[in-house]
Order: C-alpha cells, then sequence, then structure tokens
C-alpha cells in the first residue's frame, strides 16, 4: 500500500457507508449506499466497479448484473479498503459519470413491464437497450439503464409485492415498456394486473408509456381462454386514450423500441431536461392512484411533495361519484367536486369509487394552487 491512495471522489463515500455497515454487522445494498452517499445509482455502481477492482471490496461480481448498480448484493469491506480510508487524497477534480472526452451523462431508467410468458422479448429489449446506448449515448450524453423486477426488486416487508416493486423500482424509473401477449397477468389490489399497475402509475405521473402487443403465432391449446378475454378488454380500454404497437417478430420489436426511446430522450434534450424526467422529490405535485380493498376500489390523492398545497380539489367526471372518506356522498347529487382545501406533505384523501352502470368509464381531476392539475380514468 503506496502512502497516498488516489481516487475519484465517489469512491470514499462509498468506503464509508461499507466501514460503517460493516461496524455494525450489517449487509447493505446499493439503494442503502445511494441513501448514504447522495450519489445517483450509475456513480454507485461505477464507484463499486472501480473498487472492486482495486481489490477494496469483495462480495460482488459486477460484471454479471447487466446494471451498472445492482440493486441488491453482498458487498464486503476489504482489509485494504480499511486501510484506504486512512492514505486516500482527493483528486483534482469532482467525477462524473461519463460518455465521452469528459462529458457528463443524465441517466434515465427504463422499466421494463409484462407479464412472465414474455421472456424472450423481455430478454431481447434488453438487449435494445444496451445496442442504444452503444449507438447514441455519447452523441446524446444520456445513458439508459434497464429495469426489471426479478432483477432489481429485493425482498422487504410491506403493503405486498406489487406495492414493494413499486417503490423499488417503478416510481424511481423514467420511461415503461411494456410487452403483452396472451395475458394479462395476476390482479392486484389495484389493478387488474402488476403490469396494468406499473402502467397506470406511469401515466398518472405524465412520464412516457410505450405499449406493444405480440402477434407472434401461439399453440391454441396454450392459451388460457379466460385469461385472453381479460387482456382483449384490457387493450380496449387502453385504445381509447392511448396509441397501441404491435410487433409480429422478436427483432421488431427491438427496432420499434430503440427508436421510441431515441424519440423519448430527444424530446427530454428539446424541452430542456423535463419531457421524461419526472418530478425531483422536492417538487410540489398531486399523485392520483387507486388501491382496491374487500368493498371495491378506493382513488388516493397524495401530496408527495414537501410544503402544504392549498386550494386542493378533487373533480368528478363522466357521470360518476365518490363517497369521501367521511362518507359524505359528492358527485352530481350535490357539487361536482370536493374541497378538500389543505393537504399537508405527505398526506392523502381516499375515496370510494363508485360508476353508474350505464357509464363503462370516469376521470378523476385533482388539482391545487400552484400546481399542474391531474387528470387520471379510472380503471
Amino acid at each position: 500500500m503506496t502512502a497516498t491512495t488516489t481516487f475519484d471522489q465517489r469512491e470514499r463515500p462509498i468506503l464509508e457507508a461499507l466501514a460503517e455497515a460493516d461496524a455494525k454487522s450489517e449487509r447493505p445494498s446499493s439503494d442503502w449506499i445511494e441513501e448514504r452517499t447522495g450519489l445517483s445509482a450509475v456513480v454507485v455502481g461505477q464507484g463499486l466497479e472501480a473498487l472492486v477492482e482495486g481489490k477494496l471490496v469483495g462480495g460482488v461480481d459486477v460484471t454479471s448484473t447487466g446494471d451498472p448498480a445492482p440493486t441488491f448484493m453482498d458487498l464486503r469491506l476489504r482489509k485494504a479498503g480499511r486501510e484506504t480510508l486512512g492514505t486516500w487524497s482527493a483528486p483534482s477534480a469532482p467525477a462524473t459519470a461519463p460518455t465521452g472526452a469528459g462529458t457528463p451523462a443524465t441517466v434515465l431508467e427504463v422499466l421494463i413491464a409484462s407479464p412472465s410468458e414474455t421472456m424472450e422479448q423481455r430478454d431481447r429489449v434488453e438487449r435494445a437497450i444496451h445496442e442504444w446506448n452503444s449507438l447514441h449515448a455519447v452523441e446524446l450524453g444520456v445513458i439508459l439503464l434497464p429495469r426489471r423486477w426479478e432483477r432489481d426488486s429485493y425482498p422487504a416487508a410491506g403493503d405486498g409485492p406489487q406495492a414493494i416493486v413499486n417503490g423499488q423500482i417503478v416510481d424511481r424509473s423514467h420511461i415503461l415498456i411494456g410487452i403483452f401477449w396472451t395475458r394479462l397477468g395476476t390482479p392486484t389490489t389495484a389493478a387488474d394486473s402488476g403490469t396494468a399497475e406499473e402502467i397506470d402509475r406511469f401515466i398518472a405521473a405524465g412520464k412516457p408509456v410505450h405499449l406493444y402487443f405480440s402477434q407472434l403465432p401461439v399453440m391454441p391449446d396454450s392459451v388460457d381462454p379466460d385469461e385472453y378475454a381479460r387482456l382483449l378488454d384490457y387493450k380496449k380500454k387502453l385504445e381509447k386514450k392511448n396509441l397501441l404497437g404491435s410487433f409480429s417478430e422478436t427483432e421488431e420489436l427491438a427496432r420499434i423500441v430503440s427508436a421510441a426511446l431515441t424519440h423519448d430522450v430527444r424530446a427530454f434534450a428539446t424541452d430542456g431536461g423535463t419531457a421524461v424526467v419526472p418530478p425531483a422529490p422536492g417538487v410540489q405535485r398531486l399523485v392520483v392512484t387507486f388501491e382496491r380493498d374487500s368493498h371495491g376500489l378506493m382513488a388516493v390523492v397524495t401530496n408527495p411533495g414537501p410544503a402544504r398545497l392549498e386550494g386542493v380539489r378533487v373533480a368528478l367526471a363522466d357521470g360518476m361519484f365518490l363517497l369521501a372518506s367521511s362518507h359524505q356522498r359528492i358527485g352530481p347529487s350535490n357539487e361536482p367536486y370536493d374541497d378538500v382545501g389543505t393537504l399537508t406533505p405527505g398526506g392523502s384523501r381516499k375515496y370510494r369509487v363508485m360508476k353508474a352502470a350505464q357509464i363503462p368509464s370516469g376521470r378523476i381531476i385533482a388539482s391545487a394552487d400552484g400546481v399542474e392539475p391531474v387528470e387520471v380514468e379510472v380503471p
């Protein structure tokens, strides 16, 4: 070990975080390191790779993950790493996520959402994303990171498997690629399936969603008629407000996904970096989501920002009516909106959603002083 060790500024806080975990006999994840250090996922991944190559950190094979920052790993601080903490010298300039010639890159996470029967297509879309990076990352200054629940989520306690996946990878992702074939998937408490719930959350947040339906041949006896009927019903509902895509070959899917990603990234650059990236945690906004209980569907209007929202209203559309949490009926028989008034940071208001039988769909519109209104179709 030399008297002074020099490496990027991203690596010392990672070593310090690992030393903290080591002292407490904890098993840290990359998410845990991000929280402790304030570094982005891609910077944590690159820092870990450098530390592993320098034999300062052990317990993870960064070359086999397909992702610069695997969500969970068994990280161990080596003895050399502890020694390095006492001999570290800062470099002359802070590190960035380079794309070439020292240019910093913007990192966008792409969620691949689909039922499990489309595994071949999921794999091909992930490869298409890596191919896109090879072709465009340097030119456009953007790196796309594929996200998949089976790899990027990790065991945790919470309000159910889908809610945990939402918190770990869905809500933090920027673009969604959805793929369907003959199945819709297992229903969740809030939507027709886990994939459908992920799509609903993206649409509610105003983030790009690209949905593709397979026209690949299928053996008739392998199709569940009831499940296929559910998928067709869901597709019809989507067609009312969305432009859907289709593919007849897996390679065709890779091509059209690559084109869609290029469009999203260029729109992001044209709009000064606001078209794709969702609002930062500190930005004031309203979010409308849905959940189900034994009595039916609930709409949840939430203020996820850091400050109080005033003048909050929840409007009803298309002849619907709702029951507020106080069981006060609002809607066409009373006023066409609910004057919530104030929502504190993290506060929410729940509504029981009820629709007249003759009305197949409806919308909820939430607004507040100083924020963009949110309009969401009821699932």
